[in-house]
């Protein structure tokens, strides 16, 4: 039993090292092979047919079930492309006891995301990072009149945070408002018409991100790229090359002067002037010995 115990711990140690080891040979310039760039994503939270700022159809409105999912590109640090969905339900009443119930079966679209901030400024990797994103799609909605589904574009702009959890998971905390190109979320019922001229629904959400690939790379959405720089900058292997290529680049300059030296002005270097100390004045060829002009009959 202690034999199998100390093997489980020396294997256990022996992946931690080389896992710190792949994760020390992150370099700046390295390209994104050396990083995990996609993930997927599930949530679920609250729908509602409001926004919580600017002008809203609805005074008495309910908050229904969302849940949707995603799959995300991690192109740069700060930048990746999702393709996101959700769907629920959206609900409003009148003090008249007037109501709708709209089924959102789909809203799909696709979404810039923007990180834009962390706490662990100068760690190799983020824990808790906050984005914001933007985009634009489609969404299928039915509000259970004669007309049917209808298909609208909308406008999807929002916040968030994610809070990492492990190596492959990680928690998102979000907040999407979703405007609509179209003011009939409520179908034919014109009493709900309000001022609006657009209809919207909010999405507030919480879910988890599994993050794709090789665990002995890291995810390209938590590499700091501002620390990795900075710890290259301190890395004894690079600052030796540094300090070696200081000292070729002076011996080239070097060289390039002694090419460039001319003792005796006469516009031929040093290196190739077969006639040295030539007197000022004095034309000479390319060798720069002295020409020797022929003599008139």
């Amino acid at each position: 039993m202690n034999l199998k115990r100390t093997l489980a711990v020396a294997s256990a140690l022996s992946v931690a090292t080389l896992f710190a080891q792949a994760q020390e040979t992150v370099k700046v310039f390295g390209g994104a092979k050396q990083y995990r760039t996609w993930s997927i994503g599930v949530n679920a939270g609250v729908l509602s047919p409001i926004i919580p700022f600017g002008t809203n159809d609805y005074s008495e409105w309910d908050a229904n079930l969302g849940y949707g999912l995603f799959v995300k590109k991690q192109l740069a640090p700060y930048f990746a492309l999702k393709l996101d969905a959700h769907r629920g339900e959206l609900s409003a009443s009148n003090k008249a006891g007037q109501s709708f119930s709209t089924d959102l079966n789909y809203a799909a679209s696709l979404k810039g995301v923007v990180n834009v901030g962390s706490i662990s400024f100068l760690q190799k990797q983020n824990s808790l990072g906050f984005f914001v994103q933007a985009g634009a799609g489609l969404t299928g909605y039915d509000p259970g009149d004669a007309a049917g589904e209808r298909s609208e574009l909308f406008i999807p702009v929002g916040v968030g945070v994610n809070i990492k959890l492990g190596q492959v998971v990680a928690l998102n905390l979000g907040y999407d408002a979703n405007f609509l190109d179209a003011d009939n979320i409520e179908g034919g019922q014109g009493w709900l018409n309000g001022s609006a001229n657009k209809d919207r629904w909010s999405y507030g959400y919480a879910g988890l991100e599994f993050t794709l690939g090789s665990k002995a790379k890291p995810s390209l959405q938590w590499n700091n790229a501002i620390s990795t720089l900075y710890d290259e900058l301190k890395d004894p292997a690079l600052r030796n090359d540094v300090e070696q290529l200081k000292s070729r680049t002076s011996a080239v300059e070097g060289q390039v002067d002694n090419l460039k030296k001319d003792s005796d002005g006469d516009g031929v270097s040093d290196q190739f002037d077969k006639c040295p100390n030539t007197p000022s004045g004095t034309k000479v060829d390319g060798a720069g010995c002295p020409l020797i002009v022929p003599q008139a009959k």
